[in-house]
């Protein structure tokens, strides 16, 4: 199984805002000027498969995948599908249709023990591979089974493998699903989590040898001491940063803070270990949109190059904006919206990532601006208990601001629908209303 080697790899989420085949080609064609090679699509819902009827909120066809991953490949770039065999299956658990799949009733979780399970699964990942018949590599996810053997048919052997405990029935689940890919000719890999979050890294050796952990960590820069510890299994380690991930204000941002995740992915790149560079389209399959990729694009660039990054003419934006964002002062982000305005920009890629990030920060300042109102109009419901109040004053500095917001909210909400349909992405409609929600 001779497979070219690569040091960073690069993760597209599909269950966020997806572009149309023609917008991600283009994506493709940026992404592999920025130096990445390889790509991992994580299809999830938006394909609509034989396997799972009644199942999908398909945003590409068949024929789209297979014409993406032609371009991928004419331009150098190799596509790995991901698909996830045990934990994140909300999209699917969540129908009545496959209630009968889930771990104790939890949709995000199968059973490993349900007698369809494995074999429904690798009919997935037949039907998967149909689309990608070039490929050396596929990523099982089987991270985060938070509610792993809750259910009496795990239990049970739980208590016949004390030594494996919980982890004994994940193993026979996910290595299952390893040899199966194994045999087609592949080399899988899986996210590395639950060894460490079960504090079981010593068993990651009972999978086959050909498998590759992938030990995601979000926050901070390394070294990490459980890539360490997974080293030890005797099997290749990965590191993964993210690029786009949850964090503290994901409902109420539609932009990332950059200082965070630069300092995670330029970290890894330093690790000496090959890395996926993470972007994630939503938390969770039933929780709320992130930005679309354009809110992401200088960290693109940082990820593939650091050295091209370290001279790109963003970069002394990028300096002043993380730790604005972690204050969110208005005086701050005022200057910033004008500024970013003003970058140069080199293809219509960057040019529409600065404008994404205009309107973030718009939105940032209006959310600023609004908790201010409110939280100042609670505080002084209970002033004018004791001491009175001013209605002049109070009209200026609570009614009128609302107004204000009101209106800024509604030309905001124009521009940002406009980018949507500019930029063809999908899911306009719940991005654009989420964040409107904020201020009802």
């Amino acid at each position: 199984m001779e497979v070219m080697d690569n040091k960073n790899w690069l993760h597209l989420d599909f269950k966020g805002i997806v572009p149309s085949e023609r917008k991600i080609c283009e994506w493709l064609d940026f992404f592999r000027e920025c130096g990445f090679e390889r790509v991992i699509f994580e299809y999830d819902c938006r394909v609509q498969w034989d396997c799972w009827p009644n199942a999908a909120d398909p945003r590409l066809t068949k024929d789209e995948v297979r014409r993406i991953t032609a371009h991928a490949e004419g331009i150098g770039m190799e596509v790995i599908p991901l698909v996830q065999i045990h934990g994140h299956l909300d999209w699917l658990l969540k129908h009545e249709q496959y209630a009968h799949l889930r771990e104790n009733g939890f949709v995000n979780e199968l059973c490993p023990q349900h007698p369809d399970a494995s074999a429904l699964i690798m009919a997935w990942i037949d039907e998967v591979l149909e689309l990608h018949p070039n490929i050396h590599y596929i990523h099982l996810g089987a991270d985060e089974t938070w509610h792993l053997c809750t259910c009496e048919k795990c239990l049970e052997i739980v208590e016949r493998d004390p030594v494996r405990g919980k982890m004994g029935v994940y193993l026979d689940h996910v290595g299952g699903i390893c040899r199966h890919v194994i045999a087609r000719g592949l080399r899988p890999m899986i996210w590395a989590d639950m060894f460490c979050t079960e504090g079981r890294t010593d068993l990651a050796r009972e999978l086959p040898s050909e498998t590759i952990l992938v030990n995601w960590q979000y926050t901070g820069g390394g070294p990490y001491r459980t890539t360490a510890e997974l080293k030890t299994s005797g099997l290749e380690v990965y590191g993964a940063s993210a690029i786009q991930c949850a964090w503290y204000e994901h409902w109420w941002c539609a932009v990332n803070n950059p200082a965070m995740r630069l300092e995670n992915v330029l970290s890894w790149n330093q690790s000496g270990f090959n890395v996926i560079h993470t972007t994630w389209g939503r938390p969770g399959n039933l929780w709320n949109l992130y930005p679309a990729w354009h809110g992401s694009v200088g960290i693109f660039i940082a990820a593939a190059d650091p050295g091209r990054w370290s001279k790109h003419p963003w970069k002394p934006f990028f300096d002043r904006l993380g730790p604005a964002l972690l204050r969110s002062w208005p005086h701050e982000l005022k200057p910033l919206i004008e500024e970013v305005k003003t970058l140069p920009v080199s293809g219509s890629i960057e040019e529409e990532g600065r404008k994404w990030l205009e309107l973030g920060l718009r939105y940032q300042l209006m959310v600023k601006n609004y908790l201010g109102v409110e939280l100042g109009k609670k505080c002084m419901k209970v002033t004018r208990r004791y001491i009175g109040y001013d209605p002049a004053s109070y009209r200026k500095y609570y009614e009128t601001p609302l107004e204000v917001l009101a209106s800024e909210l509604a030309e905001w909400t124009v521009e940002m629908r406009e980018f949507f349909q500019r930029n063809e992405l999908s899911d306009m409609d719940e991005f654009v209303e989420e964040k409107a929600a904020i201020f009802g």
